[in-house]
């Protein structure tokens, strides 16, 4: 049986909430247009709480550093998943569950509490250093083929270092150019539209669910690219601790190429690949691209690089900072652009939000992309400007970490912060050092470039660029 919330029937409004006046068959094509844009809109015009028009269930969306914290920290009233009056048949609709499973990404309460314990050593900070090495190596060899005046692709580009990195330092996987390839194109065609994907089936459920199905078909064809590599290197030592090691041995047995059937190791391979990948990936396209706009930021860019050395990790810190002009850069472009720019939570029951009460069930979003061009919040919160990380002496500024809680999380929030965060913060600045001392990176075209909503915020339009040796 069908459950009520996904009947044809919507619910009644929620009082005291404003209700965006758009049709449902609207806001999908707003979402299509550019869905970041349209949020920004709707907390500017309604406030910090704003319904949506949805054929089923309710949906609110969540602006304002406040609320949106409230949101993130409360995983009690405020959970991953789905409200247990909406059944079976709406969990099975999820389409993030759907193809990757209920790896960490998509698992909930205990599950998800599990699974985070048995990744995060591989996650650890005192480990991060030991990963400099490689991500080194990975960017040297992306780059040997390199001429001066040649043209790259910018996001095939860290594609290739971003795959490599994540293949060696969390699978333990040295990728050849020929795996490189095929699963970036496995990727590419997995995460094209997903998040359309999702507001399809939460609008027009019938062509969602057609949508998810040709990416499951899809996430096949990278489980045997994935299996393939493996089997190319020895799994038996058992005192190795990447991420795949802990995951097969939690599983009952050595790491051999059969333990990679069982489904959870499947399901967290696929996450780590899909969502490791693509925000770094992503995170990195736009550091340049902004970096190609404002030539200025880019020459005392690499004036720091060449002048103090390479990118530093506080341990001490209890969060990843910006300790230099490299992690400033990144910060801020993380700050423009976050990799994770639209989070769902789910009222597991009656709550109240913002002095407003929330009915259980009721699906929440929050954007990190509104809260951190929020004006309120940041001063000339559109433009890009590193030093906003700086004190007027050139250190770092400790100042937004302490006084803005819910105002900066470009990799989510509260008890399901991306697991992975440190590691990708430090990853991108050492890559941006890396590639910055020997090479300049300018674009053909030096235009502004509009947003495309995926599982992340990626730029749309042209990414060609030259490669200038220094």
């Amino acid at each position: 049986m069908i459950p009520r919330l996904l009947s044809k029937r919507p619910l009644l409004p929620i009082p005291n909430i404003p209700t965006c006046g758009d049709r449902p068959l609207t806001q999908l094509l707003e979402f299509i247009h550019d869905a970041p844009g349209y949020l920004r809109t709707l907390a500017i015009r309604h406030g910090p709480l704003v319904q949506l028009n949805v054929s089923r269930g309710r949906v609110v969306f969540v602006s304002g550093a406040a609320p949106t914290l409230q949101v993130l920290a409360d995983e009690r009233h405020f959970g991953k998943g789905f409200h247990q009056s909406m059944g079976h048949a709406w969990r099975e609709e999820v389409p993030l569950r759907s193809i990757l499973g209920d790896g960490l990404l998509t698992s909930r309460g205990s599950d998800h509490r599990r699974q985070r314990r048995l990744l995060r050593p591989a996650f650890a900070r005192e480990r991060l250093p030991a990963y400099a090495d490689i991500v080194h190596h990975e960017v040297d060899t992306v780059t040997s083929g390199w001429t001066n005046g040649a043209a790259v692709d910018l996001a095939d580009v860290f594609a290739s270092i971003t795959l490599r990195v994540m293949a060696r330092s969390l699978l333990g996987v040295p990728l050849s150019a020929a795996d490189t390839d095929r699963i970036k194109g496995v990727l590419k065609r997995l995460m094209e539209g997903l998040v359309l994907d999702a507001t399809t089936m939460l609008l027009l459920k019938r062509v969602g669910r057609l949508r998810v199905d040709r990416r499951r078909r899809v996430l096949d064809e990278l489980d045997d690219v994935v299996v393939q590599a493996v089997e190319r290197i020895s799994l038996d030592e058992q005192d190795a601790d990447t991420a795949l090691h802990r995951l097969v041995r939690a599983n009952g047995g050595r790491a051999t190429e059969g333990s990679l059937a069982t489904p959870e190791v499947r399901s967290q391979i696929r996450t780590l690949l899909v969502t490791g990948f693509e925000t770094v990936t992503t995170a990195l396209t736009w550091v340049y691209h902004l970096l190609s706009l404002h030539p200025d930021i880019e020459g005392h860019l690499y004036e720091r690089v060449r002048d103090a050395g390479v990118v530093r990790l506080d341990a001490s810190c209890p969060v990843m900072q910006p300790t230099d002009f490299v992690n400033a850069v990144v910060a801020e472009a993380l700050r423009l652009f976050p990799p994770i720019w639209l989070l769902v939570r789910q009222a597991q029951d009656d709550a109240v939000l913002a002095g407003t009460r929330i009915p259980g069930g009721t699906t929440l979003l929050v954007s990190p992309y509104v809260v951190q061009r929020d004006p309120a919040i940041w001063t000339d919160p559109d433009r890009f400007l590193p030093q906003r990380w700086l004190k007027f002496d050139g250190s770092e500024d400790q100042r937004l970490w302490t006084t803005a809680p819910g105002s900066y999380y470009p990799f989510g929030g509260g008890a399901r912060v991306c697991i992975g965060a440190d590691f990708a913060f430090y990853e991108i600045g050492l890559i941006v050092e890396r590639i910055s001392r020997s090479w300049r990176l300018v674009a053909a075209r030096s235009a502004t470039l509009p947003t495309r909503a995926s599982v992340t915020l990626r730029p749309r339009g042209d990414l060609s660029y030259v490669t200038v040796r220094r």
